[in-house]
Order: structure tokens, then C-alpha cells, then sequence
């Protein structure tokens, strides 16, 4: 189901105002609000679970989600992901499953896009994908962070 006319004006702002998706053409960012579905979660639903395969890509438009990793059996909570954030960055450079579980932890409203759709117009666009994949290696590291063991202290 395409976007209402109030969700294509806030999906709009949202683009427009992102360091990463305001480097976009406004003729890419027109295309990918075309192609996004504004998709409801209640509180406590499953967006994704670590290790399934994604092929999508979601922008909060509202709500706040929860991000878990699991680290020997045990979810370990880390990030919270809020309105103007995005989730799914991931699946758009690898083909195996999800790294993290993420989980509304309100009622949160998404705006989906498939993976071929933001692989287009960031290999139209290469600043933006540039500033992506610095983000995906920011959270790659945070990750690490949260389910590594923790160094030894130096001395």
C-alpha cells in the first residue's frame, strides 16, 4: 500500500532532513517515497529477529524501537532507534540474516522500503552511500562493543 499523503509529506522531511538521504537527488528521494509503505507495529511486536534473512530497510516515522543482540543465549539491549532513524542497513551489503533483533518498544509506525529500491538510488549517489557505509561501520563497532568481551585493562 503506497503512502498517505500526510505519511509522503513527513517520508519528504524526513529524507530531506537525514546528513545521509538529504545528499539524494530530490528526483531519488521522490522514487523511494513512491516505492515506501508505512507498516504499524504495537508495542512489544517483532520488526525483525537476529539471524533471519532481510530484505528490507525501515525508516521510523513515529514510536521508538529496541535493538538486541544475542550474546551466548543471553538479548543484550543495544540501542534505542528514534523517530528520523533508520533500521535494515545492514541486509543492503550482505545476504545473510539480520544482526540484531529489533522489537517496537511503543507502538512505532516504519516506512518500509525493499533493498533494491535503496540500492539504486545509493549507487546513483555516491556521497550518500559513502556516509552509510561510515554509519554501518559506527554501528558494526558499537556492536562489537556490546557482545565482545571486554579488553583487559592495560598495566
Amino acid at each position: 500500500m503506497s503512502l498517505s499523503s500526510g505519511d509522503m509529506r513527513r517520508f519528504r522531511n524526513l529524507l530531506q532532513s537525514s546528513d545521509i538521504f538529504g545528499a539524494l537527488s530530490e528526483e531519488d528521494r521522490e522514487l523511494l517515497i513512491r516505492k515506501a509503505t508505512a507498516i504499524s507495529f504495537r508495542k512489544g511486536s517483532f520488526i525483525f529477529r537476529q539471524g533471519v534473512k532481510g530484505e528490507a530497510f525501515y525508516f521510523v516515522a513515529s514510536g521508538k524501537l529496541y535493538v538486541f543482540v544475542d550474546k551466548r543465549g543471553a538479548q543484550v539491549h543495544i540501542a534505542e532507534v528514534l523517530p528520523g532513524e533508520f533500521i535494515g542497513e545492514m541486509t543492503l551489503y550482505q545476504d545473510w540474516g539480520r544482526w540484531a533483533t529489533v522489537t517496537a518498544h511503543e507502538d512505532t509506525v516504519l516506512f518500509m522500503l525493499q533493498k533494491v529500491d535503496i540500492r539504486l538510488v545509493l549507487d546513483r549517489c555516491p556521497a550518500a552511500r559513502a556516509a552509510l557505509e561510515h554509519l554501518i561501520i559506527r554501528r558494526v563497532e558499537n556492536e562489537m562493543y556490546f557482545i565482545g568481551d571486554p579488553a583487559p585493562e592495560p598495566g
